[in-house]
């Protein structure tokens, strides 16, 4: 990608002050100096600007996972629905500051990232995004050398173009605060049709795609194992109380338990009727023997599944119990030891 600002400056919506970053080796930058736009707490330093970008944009995971997503998801970055068809199949917007859940929808559920203000100022690109040569911001320090700000803040803002495309669609991302105070429709139509015309090749792995589903990555993630996941078993976790995953799989079991006692009804019926009417007494013998083993195989599905259920929920509330049990101890340690 060409060191090129994506939008002219008369373009951008926030002009706050934003210097660059300071020549002079050893540059003192002081407390109440300049501060990132729309980040009152993150001074203009290298270090804390470069911390700011990657936990605001960078996502290690998804990028990780990019070879494996085709199988999860299309391979078309234009794959987004707008916020107002968002509404309109049922799913509720739910405002996300975690980069890796933007645009991953669950059931009824859509998360989207807010604009970040930084981004909508170009004397910020100017002075802290665009490239010094080869895939390097300038001036920032960056410890993943495959992660590329620039690119990702290039795709992000380029996912903005199909969220938002009707005026219908600006009402709902300034009613849910995607978008900051006081920028009007007009203004942000002219902003956000520059990013129409980046191409694939110049934004992250993760924007080569559009919307993701989060059943599905997690999945990828049991799969695969990639080294960024936090945990094994999922991207993101979709249930946050033991009465939710207990609810969830009441329906499977029940069906599982339904169709189990029909076939057993049915059986019942069958094996009622005298042998020879319908069958040999060799086959009758036969249709007998698989009935007796289909019932005990029945009978220790549902002891098991009982066992699990309830040793499933013992081992989470034990394991709750012993996570407070240490952090009681802890804690009076060092109530002890600050008495001493």
């Amino acid at each position: 990608m060409d060191t090129e600002i994506p939008f002219p400056r008369y373009m951008q919506l926030n002009c706050t002050p934003c210097p660059p970053p300071p020549q002079a080796a050893g540059s003192i930058i002081q407390q109440d100096g300049p501060y990132v736009p729309g980040a009152p707490s993150t001074p203009l330093t290298k270090p804390e600007v470069s911390a700011f970008l990657h936990r605001e944009l960078s996502t290690p995971l998804l990028d990780e996972l990019s070879p494996y997503l085709p199988f999860v998801a299309r391979t078309q970055p234009d794959h987004i629905d707008g916020l107002n068809m968002q509404r309109v199949k049922g799913r509720k917007i739910v405002v996300a500051e975690k980069i890796e859940l933007h645009l991953v929808w669950f059931y009824d559920v859509v998360y989207v990232k807010p604009i970040p203000e930084c981004l909508l100022n170009w004397d910020f690109w100017r002075g802290w995004m665009v490239h010094c040569g080869g895939k390097c911001p300038a001036g920032l320090v960056v410890e993943d050398e495959k992660w590329c700000p620039l690119a990702a803040a290039c795709g992000f803002l380029r996912s903005y173009v199909w969220l938002i495309q009707h005026r219908s669609d600006f009402r709902i991302a300034v009613e849910t605060g995607l978008i900051p105070d006081g920028v009007n429709w007009p203004s942000f139509c002219r902003f956000i049709a520059q990013f129409r015309k980046i191409h694939n090749g110049d934004v992250s792995d993760r924007y080569q795609y559009g919307q993701l589903r989060l059943t599905r990555l997690n999945w990828a993630v049991r799969l695969v194992r990639p080294r960024s996941a936090k945990g094994m078993w999922n991207y993101q976790g979709m249930y946050w109380q033991t009465g939710q995953y207990v609810q969830r799989l009441l329906a499977p079991l029940m069906f599982g338990f339904v169709s189990a006692a029909t076939v057993l009804s049915a059986m019942q019926v069958v094996v009622s009727i005298p042998g020879g009417r319908v069958m040999s007494s060799g086959g009758w013998l036969v249709f007998a023997e698989i009935s007796w083993g289909f019932c005990v195989v029945m009978i220790a599905l549902v002891i098991a599944s009982w066992i699990a259920l309830l040793g499933g929920i013992s081992c989470v509330i034990s394991a709750q119990m012993i996570f407070s049990y240490r952090q009681w101890r802890r804690k009076g340690i060092k109530s002890g030891s600050c008495n001493c």
